[in-house]
C-alpha cells in the first residue's frame, strides 16, 4: 500500500508541476512577444526567431535518443545499477557524437542557408552572431537532454517541468534586466534566452548525483544497439515533426522575406501553446490505452476515444469561436500598435483563423495516434509524419501564387484533413469515429463560417460582440449536450457538475 500512496503522489506532482510548466510558458510568451518586437523591431525579431526556433526543433527533435533512454532506463533498472551506469555512459557517447555532426552539417550549410534567407547586407553580421549563439544552444541541449531522460526514466517528471518553470522565470528577469540597464539589443536578448535555457538543464547534473555516484564514460555495444533499436522507431518521426514545424517559416521567410516572419511566426506560436493546452485531455489516456490494448479490449478504448472526441473538440470550438469574434482586438491589445500596420494585424488574424481550424480538425486524430503508440506502430506515426512533410511542401509550392501568405496555413488545412482520413480508414487502426465527426465537421464548418460572416460584415460593438459569443457558445454546448454525448456520458457530465457545486 505504501508503494502505491508513494506512486499515486509521484503521479500527483508530475501532473501539478506540468501544468505549472505550460502555464508559465504561456505567460510568458504573452510578455515577451509584444516586447522584444516592440524594442528591435519586425525585421530582427524575424531574423531571431527563425534561426532559434529551427535550432531549438532540431534539438527537440534530437533523433528520438531521450525517449529511448526514458523507455530503457526502467528495462536497466531492474537488471542492476551496472547496466544504468553503462546506459547514460552510452548515451552521452552517442548523443555526443550525433551532436558534433550535427552541428558539422549545419555549419556547412552555414552559407546556403544564408543564400536561400536572401540575408541583407547589413543583417550578416547580426545573422552571424545569432547563429554562433543558437549553435551553442543546440550544443548544450543535446548533452542536457541525456539528463532529463534519465531523470524522466526516474518517474521524476516534476523535475523536468520544474527545469521548464525555471527557465521562463529567468526569462523574464532577462528581460526586465534588459529594460532596466536601457541596453535591449536582438544580441543581448538572444543570448539571455539561450542561457536560461542552457543553465536551467545544467541543474540536472545536480540531480544526477542523487541517482548516479560516479559515471565512466564508457561504451557498451549491446547497450548502444538497444539505444539505436529503440530511437529508429521514432527518428523518421522525429526528423519528419521537425520538418513539418520549420518548413513553412522557412519558406515564409524565403518568399517573404526575414521582416515578415512575424506574420506566420506568431499565430504559429499561439497555436502551438493552444494545442499543449488541449493535449493535456489526452495526457490520462495514454497509460489507459496501452492498458486497455494489452488486454485486445477494443470496444472500450472506442469508448474513450470517442468521449476524448468530443471533448477536445468543444474545447476546440470554443477557443476557435472566441478568437474569431475577439481575435483581432486581442492581437491588437497584445502586441500593440508601435511596429505593426493595420494590415499586419488582420494578415495575423487571419493566419490564425486558418491555423486554429487546423488544430480543431488534428483533433480528431490524437486517439488513434495514442492508440498506435501503446501498440507499438510507431512507424505508421512515422509514416503519417513523413508523408505530411512532403504534402505540406507541395501543396504550399502550389497555393503560393494565389494565397500568398495564407498559402501556408491552407495547406495545413487540407494536411490535417489528410491526417484524419489517414489515421480512420489505416488498416491497423480499429478506432472508427468517422461517424463521430463527419456531422461534427458538417456542424463545425457552417457554425464557424456563420460567426465568421456575421463579425466580419455585421459587428463593431464589443457589446454586441460579446452577446454573439456567449450565444453561439451556448448554441453550440446544447447541440454538443444533447445530440454528441450518449445518456451515460451525460450522466458523467451531471456527477461532475455536482461535484463542483
Amino acid at each position: 500500500m505504501k508503494n502505491k500512496l508513494t506512486f499515486l503522489g509521484q503521479t500527483y506532482k508530475n501532473i501539478v508541476s506540468g501544468y505549472g510548466a505550460i502555464l508559465l510558458a504561456i505567460i510568458v510568451n504573452i510578455i515577451l512577444v509584444p516586447i522584444v518586437l516592440n524594442n528591435i523591431g519586425k525585421e530582427l525579431y524575424g531574423l531571431w526567431f527563425l534561426i532559434f526556433n529551427i535550432i531549438s526543433y532540431f534539438y527537440l527533435a534530437d533523433f528520438g535518443v531521450t525517449n529511448a533512454i526514458t523507455r530503457l532506463y526502467s528495462k536497466y533498472k531492474t537488471i542492476g545499477e551496472e547496466q544504468v551506469y553503462k546506459l547514460l555512459s552510452t548515451a552521452y557517447i552517442l548523443v555526443f557524437t550525433l551532436d558534433l555532426l550535427v552541428i558539422l552539417l549545419i555549419l556547412f550549410f552555414e552559407k546556403n542557408i544564408i543564400d536561400f534567407l536572401e540575408i541583407e547586407s547589413h543583417n550578416l553580421e547580426i545573422f552571424g552572431l545569432l547563429f554562433i549563439i543558437a549553435i551553442i544552444e543546440l550544443f548544450s541541449q543535446f548533452i542536457l537532454r541525456v539528463n532529463i531522460g534519465i531523470i524522466k526514466g526516474d518517474h521524476n517528471y516534476n523535475i523536468a517541468y520544474n527545469l521548464e518553470s525555471l527557465t521562463s522565470i529567468l526569462r523574464i528577469l532577462s528581460l526586465y534586466f534588459l529594460i532596466y540597464t536601457e541596453n535591449f539589443t536582438v544580441i543581448n536578448f538572444a543570448f539571455l534566452y539561450s542561457f536560461s535555457k542552457v543553465f536551467s538543464d545544467s541543474i540536472s547534473f545536480y540531480f544526477l548525483t542523487r541517482i548516479f555516484k560516479k559515471i565512466k564514460f564508457k561504451i557498451d555495444f549491446y547497450i548502444l544497439k538497444d539505444l539505436i533499436d529503440n530511437s529508429s522507431s521514432t527518428l523518421l518521426t522525429s526528423i519528419s515533426a521537425t520538418i513539418y514545424n520549420s518548413l513553412p517559416l522557412l519558406l515564409f521567410g524565403k518568399i517573404f522575406g526575414v521582416d515578415r516572419v512575424f506574420l506566420y511566426s506568431i499565430p504559429f506560436a499561439v497555436m502551438i501553446i493552444m494545442s499543449r493546452l488541449i493535449n493535456v485531455i489526452y495526457a490520462g489516456f495514454t497509460p489507459r490505452a496501452a492498458e486497455l490494448k494489452a488486454m485486445d479490449n477494443d470496444d472500450e478504448i472506442h469508448k474513450i476515444s470517442n468521449y476524448g472526441v468530443k471533448i477536445s473538440v468543444l474545447t476546440g470550438v470554443l477557443s476557435l469561436s472566441f478568437f474569431i469574434i475577439f481575435g483581432l482586438e486581442v492581437f491588437e491589445l497584445w502586441l500593440g500598435n508601435k511596429v505593426l500596420t493595420t494590415m499586419d494585424f488582420h494578415l495575423i488574424y487571419n493566419i490564425f483563423i486558418l491555423l486554429l481550424t487546423y488544430l480543431t480538425i488534428a483533433n480528431f486524430q490524437n486517439a488513434n495516434i495514442v492508440i498506435y503508440q501503446a501498440a507499438g506502430l510507431h512507424w505508421y506515426v512515422s509514416f503519417e509524419t513523413v508523408t505530411s512533410a512532403i504534402l505540406l511542401l507541395f501543396l504550399s509550392y502550389m497555393f503560393i501564387d494565389e494565397l500568398n501568405e495564407y498559402a501556408f496555413a491552407v495547406s495545413m488545412i487540407c494536411v490535417g484533413i489528410f491526417k484524419y482520413l489517414y489515421y480512420q480508414f489505416s488498416g491497423k487502426s480499429k478506432i472508427r469515429t468517422y461517424s463521430l465527426s463527419v456531422p461534427i465537421l458538417m456542424m463545425l464548418f457552417v457554425f464557424i463560417g456563420s460567426i465568421y460572416i456575421i463579425n466580419l460584415f455585421l459587428l463593431t460593438s464589443i457589446l454586441f460582440k460579446f452577446l454573439l459569443f456567449i450565444l453561439s457558445s451556448m448554441l453550440f454546448i446544447l447541440y454538443v449536450y444533447l445530440k454528441l454525448f450518449n445518456e451515460y456520458e451525460r450522466h458523467e457530465i451531471k456527477i461532475q457538475l455536482a461535484k463542483l457545486k
